[in-house]
């Protein structure tokens, strides 16, 4: 895995439009000239990376900024070396402390990730709630509902007329919001520096 990393084509990780967008990102950088060393934000630009620290002491103050974009372009930055030899130094393990070297893009946020249950999953996970433990009034909710819909859940395709009653019957059983509140979710994922590398898992 590592060997792959540290051959891969930096235009394999970027956008199809490679340089085209306002590309940030963080780096660790090492201590130089009289400064210590610690994390930066950077601006990945056809030319290289290039420390943007001095404009944007966080992402998160960056981000939250009136015109972020406008910001990072507007400045020019240190360049601290190619997108290319950043990614080698990445790696866990085989990682050269002297050089820069680059870091999971979020430092003050929230870790957060958005998704939406299959509903066959919605609709059990709402099916345990209600049953409370009780697995023979699960069995009676899987019963009940089943007969509601018209058949298996997982056998109903999105669009099709038997799709509605999906929706609709469960909500006579009072277990739409259950089904709702479940489907669609912000989870958070972890603390605000609680992020790592590629290659690295936290003890």
């Amino acid at each position: 895995m590592s060997a792959a990393w540290a051959a891969v084509d930096p235009a394999k990780v970027l956008p199809d439009d490679l340089y085209a967008g306002t590309l940030v990102g963080r780096a660790w950088l090492p201590a130089a000239n009289g400064q210590p060393a610690g994390p930066s934000v950077v601006a990945i630009r056809a030319a290289g990376v290039f420390d943007l620290g001095a404009a944007a002491p966080t992402m998160a103050e960056l981000c939250a900024s009136p015109d972020p974009v406008a910001r990072v372009r507007q400045t020019a930055g240190r360049r601290i070396g190619d997108l290319g030899t950043l990614i080698a130094n990445s790696i866990a393990g085989t990682r050269d402390p002297s050089r820069p070297c680059l870091l999971a893009p979020c430092d003050l946020q929230a870790i957060k990730a958005c998704g939406v249950t299959f509903a066959s999953s919605m609709l059990e996970r709402v099916i345990e709630e209600r049953a409370g433990g009780d697995p023979a009034r699960a069995e009676t909710l899987r019963g009940e509902l089943a007969v509601r819909i018209g058949g298996d859940l997982r056998r109903v395709k999105p669009g099709s007329p038997a799709a509605p009653r999906g929706r609709d019957r469960p909500r006579r059983r009072d277990l739409h919001q259950g089904a709702a509140d479940v489907g669609g979710r912000l989870w958070r994922r972890g603390r605000h520096s609680q992020s790592v590398g590629v290659e690295q898992s936290r003890a």
